[in-house]
């Protein structure tokens, strides 16, 4: 069984439909009816669902989900929505919870004719797409061949330049988002495996190209996750900085307190590796007040526990 689930026993596969939400567009988007693959490609292609999509009529989108991963137990279709060119569906998936992805049609490229986008597991975000099809049946989750091999690499008794040459290889031969761990681990050896700074900044570009595909939502968590393996090392903690700096620049207007403090601790760190105080000082500003935030929001939703004043005997 693959790292998504541990603990579930195969369900049978459950069907269900929703009906649609408006769409900000009144004429029907085209390429979106017909039925659709969701991939999610954490740990490699897994195959999660398949539902059949209508073409946005007079601002709705209706949708039925096919059939469901057995794996992760059963799942409904409660949501799908077409709003400014954006595909959003959410999947109620047992233990897992709800799952909700987002992503828009590509009309070039090698991926013309898929959906990219994002799918938030848990509160974290993976890339994912929608791609057509003409069945209902799903392969078995996989159990994360290139992660295996990222970390075999990793453990072998070789020199750091070794590793890096094939980790690259790895992501030749892979060009998927899941080759992440491999981008993140080159950059962090990038010092004891010589790598120059215009290299490393090649790795990061190459990186971040991959994940702007897939919308910025997801090029969000990988600015952030190549800052954190940059920040390590002195001589490229200001690319780290840069890389910190532009994930803030990609948080949407409503990103929620959580998110932003995210980012805003990752521009601390970074700064603070790279020495340059003024900005660790103004990140920590920030900071402090989103935290406040946060607190106000958690008493909100938790108020703190007032014990009755004992009456006496």
């Amino acid at each position: 069984m693959s790292g998504w689930v541990r603990t579930i026993t195969a369900a049978a596969l459950l069907c269900g439909c929703v009906g649609g939400h408006r769409s900000t567009a009144d004429e029907p988007a085209a390429g979106i009816a017909g039925r659709w693959k969701l991939v999610v490609l954490s740990y490699g292609p897994d195959e999660f669902a398949v539902a059949t999509l209508g073409s946005p009529v007079a601002g709705k989108l209706d949708g039925t989900l096919d059939s469901s991963q057995q794996q992760l137990g059963q799942m409904q279709l409660v949501e799908a929505a077409y709003v400014d060119e954006v595909i959003r569906l959410s999947l109620e998936a047992g233990r897992l919870g709800v799952l909700r992805f987002m992503g828009k049609l590509v009309a070039d490229g090698d991926d013309a004719g898929r959906i990219l986008g994002t799918i938030e597991i848990g509160g974290n975000m993976h890339p994912a797409r929608l791609e057509r099809t003409e069945e209902t049946t799903l392969a078995p989750l996989g159990r994360g061949e290139f992660i295996r091999e990222v970390f075999s690499v990793l453990q072998e008794e070789s020199e750091p330049a070794d590793k890096v040459a094939k980790l690259s290889e790895l992501i030749e031969k892979a060009k998927v988002p899941y080759a992440e761990q491999a981008y993140a681990a080159i950059l962090a050896l990038a010092p004891a495996a010589g790598l120059s700074d215009d290299e490393v900044q090649k790795r990061v570009d190459q990186w971040t190209s991959m994940a702007a595909r897939y919308g910025d939502g997801y090029l969000f968590e990988v600015r952030l996750k190549a800052a954190q393996a940059l920040a390590g090392a002195e001589r490229l903690a200001r690319l780290a900085v840069s890389q910190a700096q532009a994930a803030v620049k990609l948080l949407p207007k409503d990103a929620s307190a959580e998110k932003q403090a995210r980012a805003w601790q990752m521009v601390a760190a970074a700064g603070n590796a790279a020495g340059l105080p003024d900005l660790v000082s103004q990140a920590e500003g920030i900071l402090a007040k989103l935290e406040a935030q946060l607190d106000a929001e958690y008493l909100a939703k938790v108020p703190p526990f007032k014990p009755e004043k004992f009456a006496g005997r």
